[in-house]
């Protein structure tokens, strides 16, 4: 810093401190942000996962596996799209977990955690969400096709479902921090 033409020196220790409680500000605002997460798992949202079962359905049929779209009742009584793959007869259903929207969220609360312009956190909200929604819909199809053609453990499966999209969280926000 300057003052009266001369530089001044900030210390170590005075460094430190800006960095720590630059960190707890970032931490905190990051957890009050993240508490609406356990309510977005309970959310009602058959429009959306409608619209991914939808495209997953259209997929299928590009690459010449029969699937019938259908709804069915999820364990928590709700309605829930699915699909029913002739082949192999296995049911894929749609819920919550599928649509991406924790995910999406997660993103917004890295992103509004840190102390940058509105303009710069919207945009990358903007292409980070449509990122994860494509990304999202990728990783529904491939691992299915992997399980109908491999018959993989659910470990397997379960590991792609969820790492694929905290990865890319991550890589969004790598990539805000770095614009």
């Amino acid at each position: 810093k300057v003052l009266a033409g001369k530089p001044r020196r900030v210390s170590s220790k005075s460094r430190i401190l800006n960095t720590r409680s630059e960190l707890l500000l970032f931490l905190v605002k990051l957890v009050i942000l993240s508490l609406p997460i356990g309510v977005i798992i309970d959310l009602n949202l058959y429009p959306l996962q409608a619209f991914i079962a939808s495209l997953i359905n259209s997929l299928f049929h590009l690459v010449r596996i029969n699937s019938v779209l259908f709804n069915t009742m999820s364990s928590s009584i709700a309605i829930t799209p699915a699909l029913y793959l002739e082949k192999t007869g296995l049911i894929l259903i749609i819920d919550s977990g599928c649509s991406g929207v924790r995910s999406f969220y997660l993103l917004f609360a890295l992103l509004f955690s840190f102390p940058f312009n509105l303009k710069k956190q919207l945009e990358t909200l903007l292409i980070g969400g449509l990122t994860l929604f494509f990304i999202n819909l990728f990783r529904i199809f491939t691992v299915t096709l992997l399980v109908i053609y491999f018959n993989l453990p659910n470990l397997f499966e379960n590991l792609l479902w969820t790492g694929t999209l905290h990865l890319t969280v991550f890589i969004i926000t790598v990539y805000y921090l770095m614009t």
